[in-house]
């Protein structure tokens, strides 16, 4: 669950509230990249709210804040090619909210989440 929420946190973030608009502005002003930060983290305490006291979630949710702020900063500041440059950025975050997920949840394992997404990308639509 932990994985999902981050996830889901993450992919609203990344596609639910950046518009072309602001993805524009995040090359020019790192206060933009910061407002970007600021949703995803946001959004993470909100999902995590009723349990944000009983695990390190919020230790994690404020290491995955400054990871995000550095890997789009390096995409915004270091990237040419554009899909290339998303496929990095998408596989970065994916991998570090993973990562987050098994420390906080000693329950999950990396093979456990890949299993997972694997029957979610198999599934019939």
């Amino acid at each position: 669950m932990v994985f999902l929420k981050l996830l889901l946190a993450h992919l609203i973030t990344d596609f639910g509230f950046q518009t072309e608009y602001f993805v524009e502005r995040k090359k020019t002003s790192n206060w933009w990249l910061l407002i970007h930060t600021v949703v995803f983290v946001g959004l993470s305490l909100l999902l995590f709210a009723p349990t944000i006291g009983k695990s390190h979630i919020l230790v994690g949710i404020i290491a995955l804040g400054a990871a995000h702020y550095l890997i789009d900063w390096i995409k915004t500041k270091y990237s040419s090619d554009r899909m290339t440059a998303f496929l990095l950025d998408q596989s970065a975050h994916i991998f570090l909210i993973g990562s987050v997920a098994v420390i906080v949840d000693k329950r999950v394992s990396f093979p456990a989440i890949f299993s997972k997404a694997l029957q979610l990308l198999d599934s019939p639509r």
